[in-house]
C-alpha cells in the first residue's frame, strides 16, 4: 500500500524542507524516523487487538518501517506490510470461495483459546461423527454428534464449521487515517525546524 499524505500544510512544508541547508539532513531524518516508528507501533497495536482477532500474529509482525534517501530532496519514510490480505482489512470487500464451492469458517469448538484452528473441515469429518444441517439463515453448518452422558441422556450436537459462498469483510484497519493523523506532528516539527533557520 502506498500513502499519499493529505495533511494541511504538508506540501508547503515539504518544499521548505528541500530548501534547508544540507547540514540539517540528520535533524530532518530523525523526524522522519520517529514518524515511521510511531506509525509502525500504532499498526502493530491495531492488528493485535480483538478487532482483527489476531491468531498467528503474522499481520502484526509484518509492519516494516523504512527510512531512506541521501539528501533532503530524496529523503523518505514509509511503513509497509507485504502480506497479501492486508488490503482487504484496509479497504474492506467480499471474499468468495474459489478453490471449492464454499469457504469453510471454523466456529468456537474448532479454535483454541487464542483463535488458532485445530483442524481442517476434512480432518474433522474424518475424525469425528459429523453431519451437515442448514441454519435458519440458510447457511450450511457442520455439526459433531456427541456421545450420550453416563446417564444415557442425549447431548446437543456441537457446531464445528459454517460453510458460506462468500463473506463480507468490513473496512477496519485504518492505516491511511492513522498515517495522516500522525503526520500532523511531523508537519509541526518540520515547521519549527524551518522557522529556526529562516
Amino acid at each position: 500500500m502506498e500513502l499519499d499524505l493529505k495533511v494541511d500544510g504538508f506540501e508547503e512544508v515539504r518544499k521548505n524542507v528541500r530548501a534547508l541547508p544540507a547540514a540539517l539532513f540528520p535533524d530532518v531524518k530523525a523526524i522522519f524516523k520517529s514518524y515511521a516508528l510511531q506509525l509502525q507501533g500504532a499498526m502493530v497495536l491495531a492488528t493485535k487487538g480483538e478487532q482483527l482477532k489476531s491468531r498467528s500474529g503474522a499481520l502484526s509482525k509484518n509492519w516494516v518501517p523504512e527510512i531512506g534517501g541521501f539528501n533532503l530532496k530524496t529523503l523518505f519514510a514509509q511503513v509497509s506490510n507485504g502480506l497479501p490480505y492486508v488490503a482487504i482489512h484496509q479497504f474492506g470487500g467480499t471474499i468468495e470461495a474459489k478453490r471449492s464451492k464454499y469457504l469453510t469458517i471454523p466456529l468456537k469448538a474448532m479454535k483454541t483459546a487464542s483463535g488458532v484452528v485445530k483442524m481442517t473441515i476434512g480432518q474433522a469429518i474424518a475424525a469425528r461423527k459429523t453431519f451437515f444441517k442448514k441454519s435458519k439463515a440458510g447457511n450450511l453448518i457442520l455439526f459433531e454428534n456427541r456421545p450420550k452422558t453416563d446417564g444415557g441422556k442425549a447431548r446437543r450436537p456441537v457446531p464445528l464449521f459454517v460453510l458460506k459462498k462468500s463473506v463480507v469483510v468490513p473496512k477496519r484497519l485504518m492505516f491511511f487515517e492513522t498515517a495522516e493523523r500522525l503526520a500532523l506532528t511531523v508537519v509541526e516539527k518540520l515547521a519549527r525546524l524551518i522557522s529556526r533557520v529562516q
